[in-house]
């Protein structure tokens, strides 16, 4: 049988995989941004309901009803998944540098100076966005869109990643004039939308990302050696999570609940340990509870750079079933999503449940059955050591999101919260760690045949994060709505004039979302990524 052997790089290479995980979170988040809101539940996150059932089981809006109900969507998974991707990423950089010899030292400074630097981001981030240049009750018009682009362009100055070849006085002008520019901006973003100067308006997302990436790193870097990282790190993600649960003043949720602090009686949270626990307005220690997603992330990611160099011979048709890998890894997560959509769906007069998810069991498991199936002719020890630990954990997520107690779904079913529940983190893992593989498998064997785009968007995170609200939909607004005199953004003027029905507008959105990818792919591709 004709054979290929496939080398692979030291561990301090790039991961396309991983990547292409990334990315795939960065292109649902920009697609659930921009999604237009008369779309059936399960395009949005599963406590944002936008039909609720009347009392004869008949479908309304949910306009102005507030409800916690059981449901998990592939925008739930956006958020633990880039979590998850950044877990993997941490061990993969750090070998890199350790395996060059740099001092631990060092990369500890540069960690916090790394953490600095997102929080920075966080802030700027959210104070630039184009709804920030325009004072509030008012419309958008050409020259606030124009401000927005140049937004985006102001921070290449301070997280472009330098050619090699630039002095150290070079580099150190140049972020420095950066940084200088995006305060300015700030500045001027502030005073054209009439608000205060300040760092309490700043993206969650970005300053949890941060903490979390700092407190990570640190424990990776001096705890490498040995696994005990992985319970410190579990350990703090359970007072986080508790501390999220006392804050909601929710009652006993029977495991990882309110009666935890039953038996810890130092969890029970005075006034004066709490003030140190909720720094605002840029740290709160409740955003540790997304250890639970981001720890298994960096045990994923641990495993991987311990691949060997060199792998077994593979049969030469490896290409074809490393995507039939990939397409299965797809198919379960996808069961996961049909199955867990809309399961306990509340009504106008109070809760029902409708549906066993049964999809999860008549599509999940041949899905299943075809993922090993297919893992097992590569041959990857690795892959399937990974693959087997990260399905465990899916299987009893999804156990446990749909376990009855006392007639009642276990923690009330899967949800995002807050609080979150303990099947939405396993559950989000388990997702996670199954893309990964399927993810890798295909790059490994088939390289960035139809990973490409995803791939370089995953890249450049940073610069897709602010890409898709700060130069995209400014630009589409300036080149459509200025000749016919316009106010707003484009979205408000598709939605309204020409895409007038959900799906017309959802087709909008993607095309959005498809000429957002083009550009983050360029610019990936011409190597201007940003980096802290």
């Amino acid at each position: 049988m004709a054979t290929l052997v496939e080398t692979r790089p030291a561990s301090s290479n790039r991961l396309v995989g991983l990547d292409a995980l990334r990315g795939l979170a960065i292109l649902f988040m920009a697609l659930a941004g921009n999604m237009p809101g008369e779309l059936p539940n399960w395009m949005y996150h599963g406590y944002d309901a936008k039909w609720v059932t009347d009392a004869s089981g008949a479908w309304v809006s949910a306009s102005g009803f507030q409800a916690r109900w059981g449901s998990y969507t592939f925008v739930d998974w956006v958020f633990p998944g880039f979590l998850f991707a950044m877990g993997a990423a941490i061990p993969v950089a750090l070998a890199g540098r350790l395996e060059k010899g740099e001092a631990r030292w060092r990369i500890a400074l540069s960690i916090i100076w790394r953490t600095l630097g997102l929080l920075f981001f966080a802030i700027y981030v959210r104070q630039i966005a184009p709804y920030e240049w325009v004072v509030k009750g008012q419309s958008a018009i050409w020259y606030h869109h124009l401000l927005a682009i140049l937004a985006f362009f102001v921070p290449f100055g301070l997280y472009l990643r330098l050619p090699r070849n630039f002095s150290k006085r070079q580099t150190i002008a140049i972020r420095l004039g950066g940084f200088a520019a995006c305060v300015g901006m700030i500045v001027l973003a502030t005073w054209m939308g009439g608000r205060e100067i300040g760092v309490n308006r700043f993206d969650i997302i970005i300053a949890l990302l941060a903490h979390t990436y700092c407190i990570c790193a640190l424990a990776m870097l001096f705890l490498r050696r040995s696994w005990i990282w992985l319970p410190v790190l579990l350990a703090i993600g359970l007072i986080g999570h508790h501390e999220s649960i006392n804050a909601q003043k929710f009652g006993d949720w029977r495991f990882l609940g309110g009666g935890f602090s039953t038996w810890m009686p130092a969890l029970q949270s005075p006034d004066k340990w709490l003030a140190w626990l909720k720094l605002d307005p840029l740290w709160d220690f409740t955003w540790y509870q997304y250890l639970f997603v981001v720890a298994p992330g960096m045990w994923a990611g641990q495993v991987l750079t311990r691949r060997p160099s060199t792998t077994t011979s593979l049969p030469a048709t490896s290409t074809q079933v490393a995507v039939g890998v990939a397409i299965a890894a797809l198919l379960v997560c996808s069961a996961v999503f049909v199955g867990l959509r809309n399961y306990g769906v509340p009504t106008v007069g109070g809760w029902q449940i409708m549906v066993t998810p049964w999809p999860v069991v008549v599509i999940g498991v041949p899905s299943l059955v075809l993922f090993f199936l297919a893992l097992k002719k590569l041959r990857d020890e690795t892959l399937w050591r990974l693959a087997v630990a990260m399905v465990g954990v899916l299987l009893l997520g999804v156990g446990l999101s749909v376990l009855r107690v006392d007639d009642q779904f276990f923690q009330g079913g899967i949800k995002k919260g807050p609080p979150a529940t303990l099947s939405y983190y396993l559950v989000s893992v388990g997702i996670s760690g199954v893309l990964l593989v399927g993810m890798t498998a295909w790059a490994d064997r088939a390289k960035l045949a139809g990973l490409g785009i995803i791939s370089l968007v995953g890249q450049n995170a940073l610069m897709a994060y602010i890409g898709i609200r700060n130069l995209i939909g400014p630009i589409l607004t300036i080149a459509i709505l200025t000749p016919v005199y316009k106010e707003g953004s484009i979205n408000q003027f598709m939605r309204l004039e020409i895409f007038t029905t959900p799906w017309h507008r959802f087709m909008w959105a993607m095309i959005c979302v498809a000429v957002f990818a083009c550009f983050i792919a360029i610019c990936s591709k011409r190597k201007w990524v940003w980096k802290v």
